[in-house]
């Protein structure tokens, strides 16, 4: 899983600009994927002004105090903000950031979860609407029998059903969030672009970055969602 979740922030890290979201399910697995990407290299003809160096990782995992936030805020002010932090290439982290961090992504590789972690997760993409598009990738396991045991927190019921709507968000035109796709295995699925919304933002994770949000497609059970 790993190398997959890596290989597929280093294409995001090539088509895009700004920090790049990375969520998985376990500090096992948060960790592995860090360590990796800070052996990585940017592309040559990336976008980036780290092209063909390794990117800059912040690991943002488990349970943070307030002096390990101090911390990071320290070496990258505006990580925490709708502003960002151009010099951070890709956060990679835990369920830490479904709640109570405010960050703006210009795109995220998740792992598969239930759907209202999924929901959240994308709700930090593209938050301040300042980008016409964002793209989302839910990676998932490509045997089914591995859908059968439990990731983290998370059900294997949980996550039967959370594939099972996102294959249903796959079909639909506002997809999950701009030019978002669920990768299984070798298999990439994209999503249709999500239109731009009447305020002139994109929304991402079927929440609205104008006005109050309505409530989340995947909540509490994505699986009796239509759409």
């Amino acid at each position: 899983m790993a190398d997959v979740v890596v290989e597929e922030v280093l294409a995001m890290l090539s088509a895009t600009s700004g920090t790049v979201g990375c969520v998985v399910n376990t500090v096992r697995l948060a960790v592995a994927v860090a360590s990796r990407l800070e052996k990585a290299r940017l592309a040559a003809d990336s976008p980036r002004t780290r092209a063909g160096g390794p990117p800059t990782v912040v690991a943002v995992v488990g349970r943070m105090r307030p002096y390990d936030i101090a911390q990071i805020r320290l070496r990258h002010p505006g990580l925490f903000t709708h502003d960002g932090a151009p010099e951070v290439d890709v956060v990679v982290a835990t369920q830490t950031i479904e709640v109570g961090v405010d960050m703006d992504f210009a795109g995220m590789v998740t792992e598969l979860a239930a759907g209202s972690a999924l929901a959240q997760r994308a709700g930090r993409v593209n938050r301040s609407g300042r980008r016409d598009s964002a793209p989302v990738v839910v990676v998932a396991p490509d045997d089914a029998a591995l859908l059968q045991k439990s990731v983290g927190p998370y059900s294997a019921g949980d996550l039967e059903e959370a594939l099972v709507w996102l294959g249903r968000r796959q079909d639909d035109v506002a997809g999950l969030a701009p030019g978002g796709s669920i990768r299984q295995g070798a298999r990439t699925h994209p999503f249709p672009p999500h239109p731009v919304d009447p305020c002139g933002t994109a929304s991402s994770g079927g929440t609205s970055t104008c006005g109050p949000a309505p409530p989340s497609p995947c909540s509490p059970n994505p699986s009796s969602t239509s759409g």
